[in-house]
């Protein structure tokens, strides 16, 4: 019968044979930090072997272990780790993941016009203004210096290019560990500036000479800035503006405390200088600044920047210290000059920036014009920020994805020659059946088996040679009308009695019907509220389907619980041999008529060379290894938002999940004050039963004559486990005659490609005991992520001498 899986919103245990572990992404066991993969496949099951040894366990045996009450440890020890990676399996399928939401800013999400995958800001929002972002609120520039004073008022916008900020699902090559995850990238393209910012004044400022415009202030993205030093020749060709935290006017020979962030100042005016050029000397907690200008800055010891606006002096007597100095504490002054190669921020160059001031006419200043670009590529992950460099006055958030409905598909090896999927009907009953499977000469058929085998579409016929048309009973069929599919099996044909019986093998619970049949004629009948039409042929011994669905091209196919559309290809009959059959993922729109993605296609094929089915990566959708560690287990994205997780090792394996509408990505243009806070969620464990009569557990005497066919983990050392020795012979683990100088030592042992692509993961010790310390610390590595640093590389070793928990084990 079927395997069904069930959801349950609990942890999963070990019992007995049985073992229940939730979905989880399977991956490469590059390193011990991998842990729990490649143990658990991307379907969510511990698809591995737990194999004990039974060597040597008499009374006289010299070491790991000094009685059979040894052999009884390490079945212990196989339960403790089996019990870890099944719970951990559990809980990395509960659903776990992040919110990240942004206190205020402008969302990037226009009416009707989200941001999908693929696109950029640009192509969202090219364009910010005052009614997106306080920070960009009008203002009104008041010239009270100089001899041309007057007032205007001015506008702000920030402007995007075609490329800036692209939500992407790929691999950071830049990154250390090459990670692939959903990102919002920013390139580092000549032709495409992370931002331009530009301030376009009403009325053009006119100016004659520096004069009319220094000392005068201006708001920008909310910051009050002083221009504190300027060029003018016929056009502004330079600007200084100076901005802080503190804002302050002292007296010379005075002493002052301030308070900023939390620190305290004390800040001395050592002394004014009133002839030219002016300058002035501080004494700032103890330390003495440089002589400085007005517009200059200085650097304290603790980074903290502190700027003149203007000196002052001769304000009154010098007895009475009345030459005065203002000042910014916590100063940022930024120095805008069209002719330098880059914008200067505190006299540091902020690379890939420009600057124009446009003039309408000559000493007319119409626009400040202000862009930068990522001077390296950027990838932004959930939660990660970048901040405009040069006014420091806002940043971009990447909030992650916007949260929807999904569904997890799966499509995973039953054993050697069966492929399995899992997917839900359009009611959201669950459909868990093989759709392929393979004779002995590797022709690839549909269902799972030639005794039940599976039709698909209308005038398939059954397979010819049966002895009786009663031996064609278990025969399934995909019934699909309404698009709400069944899997149906014919359980019983009774020819004296001209009658067949149908049954549902569906999550809801059987449904079942008895119908009267006449040889070699069209038999309508009633199913499931639905005319079914068929012939069966006592004669040829054939039964064929006239009408099990209503779709136009004859095939059946499934629309799942949340929209997806799956159907098969390659093998129209099941008569036919084949070497392939696909299977067909198109990505439906709630709101769309038609496909947005003709079909995400998985090709399932006979590999000759292991003699297993096989199961290809999907087309219509790129994949990335997930990261320098993790490099056999690969994912990817589809632009509509679909989720493949594909392992590519052995009969490989694929999870899919998709989602009810499209995904978008959550992008923030906030003021760089705006709090960002990230919160976990969870939801339910999709937890698979295993059959108990396969179950996990090996002793390596099972596997005298053969290799394993799947990833181990062996339990004990050389001496008690014919597996261990065997890799110890072939110089992968230590041998016995170097475990004999290893009193109170133990190992975790990853050994890649041990058997032909099958991992092994070696727990052993000089004795039972320490071999059970050793079983326990990967157990607290994979429930509490204890040893997490000390479980790295691809080998740990372990001195157990004196301890009798694994918080008193040392790492060597």
């Amino acid at each position: 019968m079927e395997r069904f899986k069930q959801t349950i919103k609990k942890i999963a245990a070990i019992a007995g044979g049985a073992v229940m572990v939730g979905a989880t992404m399977a991956g490469a066991l590059a390193a011990l930090d991998s842990l729990p993969q490649p143990f658990v496949t991307t379907a969510g099951v511990f698809d591995s072997y737990i194999v004990v040894g039974t060597l040597g366990w008499n009374p006289n045996a010299a070491f790991d272990g000094v009685a059979v009450s040894g052999l009884a440890r390490d079945v212990a020890v196989g339960i403790d780790v089996g019990a870890a990676f099944a719970q951990k399996a559990s809980s990395a399928a509960s659903g776990a993941s992040s919110t990240t939401t942004v206190s205020e800013g402008k969302l990037i999400d226009a009416a009707g016009n989200p941001l999908n995958f693929g696109d950029s800001i640009f192509d969202v929002d090219s364009k910010l203004d005052k009614n997106d972002i306080d920070l960009l609120a009008d203002g009104t520039f008041k010239d009270t210096k100089g001899t041309n004073k007057a007032t205007t008022d001015y506008k702000q916008t920030i402007d995007f290019t075609d490329g800036t900020g692209t939500l992407l699902f790929e691999k950071d090559t830049d990154a250390a560990d090459k990670k692939s995850t959903d990102y919002l990238k920013f390139v580092d393209t000549s032709d495409v500036w992370t931002y331009t910012y530009t301030l376009d004044f009403e009325t053009a400022i006119t100016m004659a000479d520096e004069a009319d415009i220094d000392q005068n202030k201006i708001k920008m993205l909310g910051k009050t800035y002083t221009i504190s030093e300027s060029d003018v020749t016929t056009n502004l060709t330079k600007m200084n503006l100076l901005s802080g935290a503190v804002t302050a006017t002292q007296g010379e020979y005075t002493t002052q405390t301030y308070t900023m962030n939390g620190q305290t100042y004390e800040i001395e005016v050592l002394i004014i200088s009133d002839t030219a050029p002016t300058s002035v000397k501080f004494r700032i907690n103890g330390e003495t600044t440089d002589a400085l200008g007005a517009a200059e800055t200085y650097t304290l010891a603790d980074d903290t920047v502190i700027g003149i606006e203007e000196i002052l002096p001769n304000e009154g007597s010098e007895a009475a210290g009345a030459d005065q100095v203002s000042f910014y504490l916590g100063a940022n002054k930024i120095l805008l000059k069209p002719t330098d190669s880059n914008i200067k921020v505190n006299d540091i160059e902020v690379k890939d920036t420009d600057v124009t001031f446009t003039h309408s006419a000559a000493t007319k200043l119409d626009k400040v014009i202000v862009s930068w670009k990522v001077d390296d590529t950027s990838d932004l992950e959930a939660g990660e920020e970048l901040e405009d460099p040069v006014f420091g006055a806002f940043k971009f958030v990447f909030a992650g994805l916007n949260s929807v409905a999904t569904e997890d598909l799966a499509i995973t090896p039953d054993g050697t020659d069966k492929i399995q999927l899992d997917t839900t009907n359009k009611e959201g009953d669950t459909l868990s059946y093989d759709v392929f499977y393979a004779n002995s000469t590797g022709c690839v058929f549909n269902g799972e088996s030639a005794d039940n085998p599976l039709i698909i579409g209308n005038n398939n016929v059954s397979a010819v040679g049966a002895t009786s048309i009663e031996s064609l009973k278990g025969i399934r069929f995909l019934y699909d009308f309404d698009n709400i599919a069944h899997l149906v099996e014919i359980t019983d044909i009774d020819q004296d009695a001209d009658k067949v019986w149908f049954e549902t093998l569906d999550s809801d619970g059987r449904k079942g019907t008895e119908l009267a049949y006449t040889d070699v004629t069209n038999t309508n009948f009633t199913f499931l509220d639905r005319d079914v039409v068929l012939m069966l042929n006592e004669t040829a011994k054939t039964i064929k389907f006239v009408a099990i669905n209503d779709n136009a091209g004859g095939w059946s196919q499934i629309e799942t619980e949340k929209g997806a559309v799956i159907s098969f290809g390659g093998i129209p009959n099941t008569d036919v041999d084949a070497g392939w059959g696909s299977i067909n993922i198109a990505e439906v729109d709630a709101s769309a008529t038609v496909a947005l993605v003709t079909a995400n296609v998985v090709n399932c094929t006979w590999d000759s060379t292991d003699d297993e089915m096989d199961i290809g990566a999907p087309s219509g959708v790129t994949l990335y290894e997930k990261s320098t560690a993790d490099k056999d287990n690969q994912h990817g994205r589809t632009a509509y938002g679909t989720y493949f997780d594909y392992y590519t090792k052995d009969q490989k394996d694929l999870a899919i999940t998709y989602p009810d509408e499209e995904i978008t990505g959550k992008v923030y243009v906030a003021p760089t004050g705006a709090t960002t806070t990230t919160t976990a969620t969870s939801g339910a464990v999709n937890v698979n039963y295993f059959n108990a009569a396969t179950g996990i557990s090996r002793t390596d005497a099972d596997f005298a004559t053969a290799v394993p066919t799947k990833n181990v983990i062996l339990i004990g050392g050389p001496t008690v486990n014919e597996l261990v020795s065997d890799l110890a012979t072939a110089g992968k683990t230590w041998t016995s005659a170097e475990w004999a100088t290893k009193v109170d030592t133990a190992v975790i042992k990853l050994v890649e490609d041990a058997y032909g692509t099958y991992d092994a993961l070696i727990i052993a010790g000089y004795e039972a005991k320490d071999t059970s310390l050793a079983g326990k610390v990967v157990a607290s590595k994979l429930l509490q992520n204890q040893f997490a640093s000390d479980l790295t590389g691809t080998m740990a070793t372990l001195s157990t001498a004196g301890a009798s928990t694994v918080n008193e084990v040392t790492f060597s």
